[in-house]
């Protein structure tokens, strides 16, 4: 039996949380038809259950291979733990990824993206309010302070 060694370094979150962004494996169906490749990309959790993610995909091109309208430009890359470089939104719609093939933790989210998320995605208000809890709780901007 193979046996794979997973550093503890690459892997210090091993329960990932909705608003964590992460590296996950998965293929992009709808535009390689012929040669859809399951590929690490950078993804957002959006809601958990016993075993997958409901997330929201990052991409690096600006526009629909499949009608070429322009893809919605993610505000604040840099927080997110993505090195600066500009990340586009994958798709509207919320996919699906096993447990199994999420990868290492890069950031969380903030308010302002979960706003972004709430407005140019097909999610309900449940998961905003989810996103929301986890961009107050380790976003980088600060809670608001009580009244």
């Amino acid at each position: 039996m193979l046996r794979q060694q997973i550093r503890c370094a690459d892997y210090p979150y091993p329960f990932h949380e909705p608003g964590e962004v992460v590296l996950a494996a998965f293929g992009n169906f709808l535009e390689e038809r012929e040669r859809c490749e399951r590929k690490i990309r950078p993804v957002i959790l959006l809601r958990s259950t016993a075993g997958q993610h409901m997330f929201a995909g990052l991409t690096t091109r600006s526009h629909y291979t499949t009608t070429g309208q322009p893809r919605p430009v993610l505000p604040k890359p840099a927080c997110l733990g993505l090195d600066g470089r500009l990340s586009h939104l994958w798709s509207r719609r919320p996919a699906f990824v096993s447990r199994l093939d999420v990868r290492r933790h890069l950031g969380w989210i903030d308010r302002t993206v979960v706003l972004f998320l709430a407005d140019h995605m097909n999610i309900d208000r449940y998961t905003v309010s989810v996103l929301w809890k986890a961009a107050t709780t380790h976003g980088d901007d600060p809670p608001p302070k009580p009244r």
